[in-house]
Protein backbone atom coordinates (compact mmCIF):
# COMPACT_ATOMS: atom_id res chain seq x y z
CA UNK A 1 0.00 0.00 0.00
CA UNK A 2 1.12 3.52 -0.76
CA UNK A 3 1.51 6.06 2.04
CA UNK A 4 -1.35 8.55 2.23
CA UNK A 5 0.02 11.71 0.64
CA UNK A 6 -1.68 15.03 -0.08
CA UNK A 7 -1.96 15.61 -3.81
CA UNK A 8 -1.89 19.40 -3.37
CA UNK A 9 1.26 19.93 -1.28
CA UNK A 10 2.85 16.48 -0.94
CA UNK A 11 2.53 16.38 2.84
CA UNK A 12 2.03 13.01 4.55
CA UNK A 13 0.45 14.62 7.62
CA UNK A 14 -3.21 13.77 7.00
CA UNK A 15 -5.43 13.33 10.03
CA UNK A 16 -9.00 12.06 10.10
CA UNK A 17 -11.39 14.71 11.39
CA UNK A 18 -15.20 14.62 11.32
CA UNK A 19 -15.27 11.68 8.87
CA UNK A 20 -12.76 13.13 6.37
CA UNK A 21 -8.97 13.23 6.08
CA UNK A 22 -7.53 16.74 6.43
CA UNK A 23 -4.03 17.75 5.32
CA UNK A 24 -2.37 19.53 8.24
CA UNK A 25 -0.15 21.54 5.87
CA UNK A 26 -2.58 22.99 3.33
CA UNK A 27 -6.01 22.08 4.71
CA UNK A 28 -7.15 20.00 1.70
CA UNK A 29 -9.88 17.53 2.66
CA UNK A 30 -10.28 13.97 1.31
CA UNK A 31 -13.20 11.62 1.74
CA UNK A 32 -12.60 8.13 3.07
CA UNK A 33 -13.13 6.73 -0.45
CA UNK A 34 -10.61 9.17 -1.93
CA UNK A 35 -8.12 8.28 0.77
CA UNK A 36 -8.49 4.58 -0.02
CA UNK A 37 -7.83 5.22 -3.70
CA UNK A 38 -4.76 7.29 -2.83
CA UNK A 39 -3.31 4.39 -0.91
CA UNK A 40 -3.17 2.07 -3.90
CA UNK A 41 -0.30 2.55 -6.34
CA UNK A 42 -0.99 5.60 -8.46
CA UNK A 43 -1.77 9.24 -7.84
CA UNK A 44 -5.34 10.46 -7.40
CA UNK A 45 -6.78 13.39 -9.32
CA UNK A 46 -9.22 15.24 -7.03
CA UNK A 47 -9.51 18.38 -9.14
CA UNK A 48 -12.88 17.40 -10.63
CA UNK A 49 -16.02 15.64 -9.52
CA UNK A 50 -14.70 12.24 -10.67
CA UNK A 51 -11.76 10.60 -8.90
CA UNK A 52 -9.26 9.07 -11.34
CA UNK A 53 -6.01 7.22 -10.76
CA UNK A 54 -2.85 8.23 -12.63
CA UNK A 55 -0.88 5.06 -13.40
CA UNK A 56 1.74 6.81 -15.53
CA UNK A 57 4.61 6.02 -13.17
CA UNK A 58 3.59 2.38 -12.89
CA UNK A 59 3.30 2.02 -16.68
CA UNK A 60 6.68 3.68 -17.20
CA UNK A 61 8.23 1.24 -14.75
CA UNK A 62 6.63 -1.71 -16.52
CA UNK A 63 7.90 -0.46 -19.87
CA UNK A 64 11.44 -0.21 -18.50
CA UNK A 65 11.21 -3.73 -17.09
CA UNK A 66 9.80 -5.07 -20.37
CA UNK A 67 12.57 -3.46 -22.42
CA UNK A 68 15.23 -4.69 -20.02
CA UNK A 69 13.88 -8.23 -20.27
CA UNK A 70 13.90 -7.97 -24.08
CA UNK A 71 17.51 -6.82 -24.05
CA UNK A 72 18.34 -9.80 -21.83
CA UNK A 73 16.53 -12.11 -24.30
CA UNK A 74 14.05 -13.08 -21.59
CA UNK A 75 11.06 -13.17 -23.93
CA UNK A 76 8.68 -14.81 -21.49
CA UNK A 77 9.24 -12.22 -18.77
CA UNK A 78 9.08 -9.34 -21.26
CA UNK A 79 5.77 -10.62 -22.62
CA UNK A 80 4.35 -10.77 -19.10
CA UNK A 81 5.25 -7.12 -18.50
CA UNK A 82 3.73 -6.04 -21.82
CA UNK A 83 0.53 -7.94 -21.03
CA UNK A 84 0.32 -6.12 -17.70
CA UNK A 85 0.66 -2.80 -19.53
CA UNK A 86 -2.21 -3.74 -21.87
CA UNK A 87 -4.55 -4.21 -18.91
CA UNK A 88 -4.18 -0.52 -18.01
CA UNK A 89 -3.34 0.93 -21.41
CA UNK A 90 -4.75 -1.12 -24.31
CA UNK A 91 -3.68 1.63 -26.74
CA UNK A 92 0.03 1.36 -26.03
CA UNK A 93 1.51 0.48 -29.44
CA UNK A 94 4.65 -1.05 -27.97
CA UNK A 95 2.70 -3.39 -25.71
CA UNK A 96 0.27 -4.38 -28.49
CA UNK A 97 3.12 -5.15 -30.88
CA UNK A 98 5.56 -6.88 -28.57
CA UNK A 99 3.00 -8.99 -26.75
CA UNK A 100 2.27 -10.55 -30.17
CA UNK A 101 5.82 -10.38 -31.54
CA UNK A 102 7.38 -12.11 -28.53
CA UNK A 103 4.76 -14.84 -28.63
CA UNK A 104 5.62 -15.48 -32.29
CA UNK A 105 9.40 -15.26 -31.88
CA UNK A 106 9.48 -17.74 -29.00
CA UNK A 107 6.68 -19.99 -30.22
CA UNK A 108 6.76 -23.75 -30.29
CA UNK A 109 6.44 -25.59 -33.59
CA UNK A 110 2.87 -26.54 -32.72
CA UNK A 111 1.79 -22.95 -32.03
CA UNK A 112 3.72 -21.23 -34.83
CA UNK A 113 0.77 -20.74 -37.16
CA UNK A 114 -1.51 -19.20 -34.52
CA UNK A 115 1.15 -16.85 -33.09
CA UNK A 116 2.29 -15.69 -36.54
CA UNK A 117 -1.33 -15.10 -37.52
CA UNK A 118 -1.93 -13.05 -34.36
CA UNK A 119 1.11 -10.92 -35.14
CA UNK A 120 -0.09 -10.44 -38.72
CA UNK A 121 -3.55 -9.43 -37.56
CA UNK A 122 -2.29 -6.82 -35.09
CA UNK A 123 -0.14 -4.86 -37.56
CA UNK A 124 -2.91 -2.51 -38.71
CA UNK A 125 -3.74 -1.66 -35.09
CA UNK A 126 -0.08 -1.14 -34.24
CA UNK A 127 0.56 1.25 -37.13
CA UNK A 128 -2.69 3.11 -36.38
CA UNK A 129 -1.57 3.64 -32.79
CA UNK A 130 1.91 4.71 -33.86
CA UNK A 131 0.40 7.26 -36.27
CA UNK A 132 -1.07 9.05 -33.24
CA UNK A 133 2.35 9.72 -31.70
CA UNK A 134 2.74 13.52 -31.82
CA UNK A 135 6.55 13.63 -31.90
CA UNK A 136 7.74 13.08 -35.47
CA UNK A 137 11.12 11.54 -34.56
CA UNK A 138 9.59 9.18 -32.02
CA UNK A 139 6.90 8.15 -34.51
CA UNK A 140 9.41 7.40 -37.27
CA UNK A 141 11.58 5.39 -34.87
CA UNK A 142 8.58 3.29 -33.86
CA UNK A 143 7.59 2.67 -37.50
CA UNK A 144 11.09 1.53 -38.43
CA UNK A 145 11.27 -0.70 -35.36
CA UNK A 146 8.04 -2.53 -36.18
CA UNK A 147 8.99 -2.95 -39.84
CA UNK A 148 12.47 -4.25 -39.07
CA UNK A 149 11.42 -6.64 -36.30
CA UNK A 150 8.53 -8.08 -38.30
CA UNK A 151 10.54 -8.52 -41.48
CA UNK A 152 13.45 -10.22 -39.72
CA UNK A 153 11.15 -12.56 -37.82
CA UNK A 154 9.25 -13.67 -40.93
CA UNK A 155 12.49 -14.33 -42.81
CA UNK A 156 14.16 -16.19 -39.94
CA UNK A 157 11.17 -18.45 -39.35
CA UNK A 158 11.06 -19.29 -43.06
CA UNK A 159 14.80 -20.05 -43.06
CA UNK A 160 14.60 -22.19 -39.93
CA UNK A 161 11.63 -24.14 -41.25
CA UNK A 162 13.28 -24.67 -44.64
CA UNK A 163 16.47 -25.95 -43.03
CA UNK A 164 14.50 -28.23 -40.72
CA UNK A 165 12.57 -29.64 -43.68
CA UNK A 166 15.65 -30.05 -45.89
CA UNK A 167 17.36 -32.05 -43.16
CA UNK A 168 14.57 -34.63 -43.22
CA UNK A 169 14.99 -37.91 -45.04
CA UNK A 170 13.33 -38.30 -48.45
CA UNK A 171 10.69 -40.60 -47.00
CA UNK A 172 9.92 -38.12 -44.22
CA UNK A 173 9.57 -35.25 -46.70
CA UNK A 174 6.93 -37.24 -48.58
CA UNK A 175 4.97 -37.92 -45.40
CA UNK A 176 1.95 -35.69 -44.79
CA UNK A 177 2.77 -35.74 -41.09
CA UNK A 178 5.95 -33.81 -41.96
CA UNK A 179 5.16 -31.68 -45.00
CA UNK A 180 1.68 -30.44 -44.11
CA UNK A 181 2.74 -28.75 -40.83
CA UNK A 182 5.85 -27.44 -42.58
CA UNK A 183 3.79 -25.87 -45.38
CA UNK A 184 1.35 -24.37 -42.86
CA UNK A 185 4.11 -22.73 -40.82
CA UNK A 186 5.97 -21.37 -43.83
CA UNK A 187 2.73 -20.11 -45.36
CA UNK A 188 1.96 -18.26 -42.12
CA UNK A 189 5.41 -16.59 -42.28
CA UNK A 190 4.77 -15.71 -45.94
CA UNK A 191 1.41 -14.12 -45.14
CA UNK A 192 3.10 -12.09 -42.40
CA UNK A 193 5.49 -10.59 -44.97
CA UNK A 194 2.67 -9.85 -47.41
CA UNK A 195 0.64 -8.18 -44.66
CA UNK A 196 3.61 -6.10 -43.54
CA UNK A 197 3.98 -4.73 -47.06
CA UNK A 198 0.24 -4.11 -47.31
CA UNK A 199 0.09 -2.19 -44.05
CA UNK A 200 3.08 -0.05 -45.01
CA UNK A 201 1.25 0.71 -48.25
CA UNK A 202 -2.04 1.45 -46.45
CA UNK A 203 -0.50 3.82 -43.92
CA UNK A 204 2.44 5.44 -45.70
CA UNK A 205 2.01 5.09 -49.48
CA UNK A 206 1.25 8.78 -49.90
CA UNK A 207 4.49 9.88 -48.26
CA UNK A 208 6.61 7.20 -50.01
CA UNK A 209 8.81 7.31 -46.90
CA UNK A 210 8.89 3.54 -46.52
CA UNK A 211 8.48 2.44 -50.13
CA UNK A 212 11.75 0.48 -50.08
CA UNK A 213 10.69 -1.45 -46.98
CA UNK A 214 7.24 -2.10 -48.47
CA UNK A 215 8.68 -3.61 -51.64
CA UNK A 216 11.21 -5.62 -49.62
CA UNK A 217 8.46 -7.17 -47.49
CA UNK A 218 6.45 -8.20 -50.56
CA UNK A 219 9.55 -9.54 -52.27
CA UNK A 220 10.45 -11.62 -49.21
CA UNK A 221 6.95 -13.05 -49.18
CA UNK A 222 7.27 -13.93 -52.87
CA UNK A 223 10.59 -15.65 -52.21
CA UNK A 224 9.16 -17.59 -49.31
CA UNK A 225 6.06 -18.66 -51.24
CA UNK A 226 8.09 -20.93 -53.53
CA UNK A 227 8.83 -23.25 -50.63
CA UNK A 228 7.48 -26.56 -51.90
CA UNK A 229 6.14 -28.11 -55.07
CA UNK A 230 3.48 -29.87 -52.99
CA UNK A 231 2.19 -26.69 -51.34
CA UNK A 232 -0.38 -26.04 -54.03
CA UNK A 233 -2.17 -29.29 -53.30
CA UNK A 234 -2.62 -28.25 -49.68
CA UNK A 235 -3.01 -24.45 -49.76
CA UNK A 236 -4.97 -23.45 -52.83
CA UNK A 237 -4.14 -19.73 -52.99
CA UNK A 238 -0.32 -19.97 -52.86
CA UNK A 239 0.15 -19.37 -56.60
CA UNK A 240 -2.51 -16.68 -56.91
CA UNK A 241 -1.14 -14.75 -53.94
CA UNK A 242 2.36 -14.99 -55.32
CA UNK A 243 1.22 -13.71 -58.73
CA UNK A 244 -0.72 -10.87 -57.06
CA UNK A 245 2.31 -9.63 -55.13
CA UNK A 246 4.66 -10.06 -58.07
CA UNK A 247 2.41 -7.64 -59.95
CA UNK A 248 2.48 -5.21 -57.03
CA UNK A 249 6.27 -5.25 -56.96
CA UNK A 250 6.48 -4.87 -60.74
CA UNK A 251 4.50 -1.63 -60.51
CA UNK A 252 7.52 -0.13 -58.77
CA UNK A 253 10.25 -2.22 -60.48
CA UNK A 254 8.97 -3.25 -63.95
CA UNK A 255 12.03 -5.42 -64.70
CA UNK A 256 12.06 -7.14 -61.31
CA UNK A 257 11.18 -10.67 -62.46
CA UNK A 258 12.15 -10.61 -66.14
CA UNK A 259 15.55 -12.28 -65.76
CA UNK A 260 14.15 -15.03 -63.54
CA UNK A 261 10.35 -15.20 -63.81
CA UNK A 262 10.00 -17.86 -61.11
CA UNK A 263 12.11 -15.78 -58.72
CA UNK A 264 12.97 -19.02 -56.98
CA UNK A 265 14.17 -19.14 -53.39
CA UNK A 266 17.11 -21.21 -52.11
CA UNK A 267 16.41 -24.84 -53.00
CA UNK A 268 17.42 -27.85 -50.95
CA UNK A 269 21.20 -28.01 -50.91
CA UNK A 270 21.75 -24.30 -51.37
CA UNK A 271 23.32 -21.98 -48.85
CA UNK A 272 20.07 -21.22 -47.04
CA UNK A 273 18.91 -18.00 -45.45
CA UNK A 274 22.00 -16.00 -44.39
CA UNK A 275 20.78 -15.75 -40.81
CA UNK A 276 23.19 -13.20 -39.36
CA UNK A 277 23.28 -10.98 -42.46
CA UNK A 278 19.47 -11.05 -42.61
CA UNK A 279 19.23 -10.14 -38.92
CA UNK A 280 21.65 -7.24 -39.35
CA UNK A 281 20.33 -5.76 -42.61
CA UNK A 282 16.65 -6.60 -42.07
CA UNK A 283 15.96 -8.57 -45.25
CA UNK A 284 17.18 -11.58 -47.21
CA UNK A 285 16.73 -9.44 -50.32
CA UNK A 286 18.79 -6.27 -49.95
CA UNK A 287 22.00 -5.07 -51.68
CA UNK A 288 24.39 -6.11 -48.91
CA UNK A 289 22.94 -9.63 -48.60
CA UNK A 290 22.87 -10.04 -52.39
CA UNK A 291 26.63 -9.34 -52.42
CA UNK A 292 27.27 -11.84 -49.63
CA UNK A 293 25.12 -14.51 -51.30
CA UNK A 294 27.09 -14.13 -54.54
CA UNK A 295 30.35 -14.59 -52.61
CA UNK A 296 28.91 -17.68 -50.94
CA UNK A 297 27.74 -19.28 -54.19
CA UNK A 298 30.58 -18.27 -56.53
CA UNK A 299 33.54 -18.51 -54.15
CA UNK A 300 32.94 -20.50 -50.97
CA UNK A 301 30.72 -23.17 -52.51
CA UNK A 302 33.33 -24.09 -55.12
CA UNK A 303 35.68 -25.76 -52.61
CA UNK A 304 35.14 -28.54 -50.08
CA UNK A 305 36.42 -26.39 -47.21
CA UNK A 306 34.21 -23.52 -48.32
CA UNK A 307 31.16 -25.78 -48.33
CA UNK A 308 32.18 -27.09 -44.89
CA UNK A 309 32.32 -23.52 -43.61
CA UNK A 310 28.89 -22.75 -45.06
CA UNK A 311 27.30 -25.80 -43.45
CA UNK A 312 28.96 -25.02 -40.11
CA UNK A 313 27.77 -21.42 -40.35
CA UNK A 314 24.18 -22.45 -41.02
CA UNK A 315 24.30 -24.88 -38.13
CA UNK A 316 25.52 -22.33 -35.61
CA UNK A 317 24.09 -19.00 -36.80
CA UNK A 318 20.36 -19.67 -36.11
CA UNK A 319 21.12 -20.19 -32.42
CA UNK A 320 23.33 -17.09 -32.31
CA UNK A 321 20.60 -14.95 -33.84
CA UNK A 322 17.90 -16.34 -31.55
CA UNK A 323 20.00 -15.74 -28.42
CA UNK A 324 21.70 -12.45 -29.27
CA UNK A 325 20.10 -11.07 -32.44
CA UNK A 326 18.18 -8.28 -30.68
CA UNK A 327 21.07 -7.14 -28.47
CA UNK A 328 22.79 -3.86 -29.29
CA UNK A 329 26.33 -5.24 -29.08
CA UNK A 330 25.47 -8.07 -31.50
CA UNK A 331 23.97 -5.67 -34.03
CA UNK A 332 26.86 -3.18 -33.82
CA UNK A 333 29.63 -5.79 -33.87
CA UNK A 334 28.29 -7.75 -36.82
CA UNK A 335 27.28 -4.60 -38.70
CA UNK A 336 30.90 -3.39 -38.64
CA UNK A 337 32.20 -6.80 -39.73
CA UNK A 338 29.70 -7.27 -42.53
CA UNK A 339 29.93 -3.68 -43.79
CA UNK A 340 33.69 -4.03 -44.21
CA UNK A 341 33.29 -7.42 -45.86
CA UNK A 342 30.64 -6.16 -48.28
CA UNK A 343 32.79 -3.18 -49.29
CA UNK A 344 35.78 -5.46 -49.91
CA UNK A 345 33.69 -7.88 -51.98
CA UNK A 346 32.22 -5.06 -54.05
CA UNK A 347 35.75 -3.81 -54.72
CA UNK A 348 36.58 -7.32 -55.94
CA UNK A 349 33.69 -7.21 -58.40
CA UNK A 350 30.81 -8.87 -56.53
CA UNK A 351 27.63 -7.03 -57.51
CA UNK A 352 24.88 -5.80 -55.19
CA UNK A 353 22.00 -6.17 -57.68
CA UNK A 354 19.04 -8.56 -57.19
CA UNK A 355 20.19 -12.17 -57.05
CA UNK A 356 18.67 -15.68 -57.03
CA UNK A 357 20.61 -18.36 -55.21
CA UNK A 358 22.45 -21.10 -57.04
CA UNK A 359 22.28 -24.79 -56.21
CA UNK A 360 25.61 -26.18 -55.05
Amino acid sequence: MKQLTCEMCGSTELIKQDGVFVCQSCGTKYSVEEAKKMMIEGAVDVSGSTVSIDNTKRLDNLLQLARRSRDDNNDKEAAEYYNQILLDDPNNWEAVFYSNYLAASSTTVGNAVSTLTSLKNCLNTVFSLIDKIPDDEERQTAIKEVISKTNILGTLIWSAESNRYNNQSISAKLSEIVWKPFVSRVHAATLLQYELGDQIENHYAETKAYEKEMISAWRDGIDQSNYSSIAGSYISNVSSLRAHYMEKVKKFNPDEFEANPRNSVPPAGSGGGCYIATAIYGSYNCPQVWTLRRFRDYKLAKTWYGRTFIRTYYTISPSLVKCFGRSIWFQKTWRRILDRMVERLKAEGYESSPYSDRTW
